[in-house]
């Protein structure tokens, strides 16, 4: 299994962050000879740490892979200790995809599917009291598609 935050969303959400940074100056940003970047600032990442079977293609459709968890890291450094967040509903044996953060960061939606469901679903999550909610409660409506792309 990959324990990387560079698939899929969280591949996006740097993607951005570095095309932000590079248009906004990197004000925070200091380097005596200008030849390093350093962020300040304490942030929380969140990606999909997916196995590596789930990553195929990146034009094809999202495959459940068991083994799926979203991971947040408390700090944006590498030595950050990292929490799962989805632990609880997954029991190591779901799959989730797709995290995408409200605008002020307070709550996370994305696609997860547990050990016994049928398809992906959507959750949000507070991200303050890690509450779990499922977006379409009724299964039987849940169960009809796989609902991916949270956004």
């Amino acid at each position: 299994m990959i324990n990387t935050p560079f698939f899929g969303s969280a591949v996006r959400l740097l993607a951005a962050a570095a095309v932000a940074a590079g248009t906004f100056g990197l004000g925070a940003c200091s380097s005596p000879n200008n030849d390093s970047v350093a962020i300040e600032g304490n942030y929380p990442i969140v990606f999909a740490k997916r196995n590596s079977e789930a990553l195929g293609s990146p034009t094809d459709a999202i495959e459940f892979e068991a083994g799926g968890d979203l991971m947040m890291m408390n700090l944006a450094s590498p030595s950050a200790g990292m929490e799962n967040l989805t632990a609880v509903y997954t029991q190591g044996e779901g799959d989730v995809a797709e995290p995408e953060i409200s605008y002020d960061g307070k709550r996370l939606l994305f696609s997860m599917r547990g050990p016994d469901d049928n398809s992906f679903h959507i959750f949000e999550m507070d991200l303050g009291t890690r509450a779990l909610r499922r977006v379409i409660a009724d299964d039987a409506v849940a169960d009809e598609g796989d609902d991916l792309g949270a956004h």
